[in-house]
């Protein structure tokens, strides 16, 4: 039928045939590691938050993690790598930065510095100024919790307006006659469940120095 006998056609198409199921082929691989990638992310993301949560962190994700309870540094492990495949998610940077603490680890502080300042992470905000205050891992500065503190407390993040309480309360003095308003806030019994701390939170935020 061909004035010029197509030498080779066959092979030529049996090239071509095998070049497309290689590209098959190399599409499924591509998208099976796509998904086995996406799982790992996710799976790491659940390891860190299953053992760094806070109880006053209000976007955890998993139940919270006592200090006492945090596995050191399989959490550090955990997180780093949860941050590693998943980049700075703020919740996730914050937890980095708590589980570098419980190991008095001083990447802690810049952890923390970069989830409050940067990210925004409401939590983040009373750990980096409970830092400042205590001076770990840098000097004490007073300056700088109360900074830290009242970013927080912007946020209605409560253990940071019970912290700028505290500071106010430790500067009053009672007399014979009246205590200070706030005095309320350094009562254990007062402050032993969330429930009481979020209700002792909401009126001491008031209180005048």
């Amino acid at each position: 039928r061909y004035a010029i006998p197509l030498t080779g056609s066959r092979a030529a198409l049996s090239r071509a045939i095998g070049f497309v199921n290689f590209d098959i082929a190399a599409e499924d691989d591509r998208q099976h590691t796509a998904a086995q990638a996406k799982s790992d992310a996710a799976q790491a993301l659940q390891r860190c938050d299953a053992s760094t949560a806070h109880a006053w962190d209000a976007n955890r994700t998993a139940a919270p993690t006592a200090w006492k309870d945090i596995p050191n540094d399989r959490a550090v492990q955990a997180c780093a790598t949860a941050r590693e495949l998943n980049g700075n998610i703020p919740r996730i940077v914050y937890q980095l930065g708590r589980a570098y603490d419980k190991t008095e680890n001083p990447a802690a502080l810049k952890l923390m510095r970069l989830a409050a300042w940067e990210l925004e992470y409401p939590a983040a905000f009373y750990h980096l100024g409970t830092l400042h205050q205590d001076g770990l891992y840098t000097a004490k500065d007073a300056q700088k919790a109360r900074r830290a503190f009242l970013e927080g407390a912007s946020y209605e993040h409560y253990p940071s307006m019970y912290a700028l309480v505290k500071r106010i309360t430790n500067r009053q003095k009672p007399t014979a006659n009246k205590r200070p308003r706030s005095i309320c806030c350094l009562n254990p019994r007062i402050n032993s469940t969330p429930t009481r701390l979020i209700t002792l939170a909401q009126f001491c935020s008031t209180a005048k120095s």
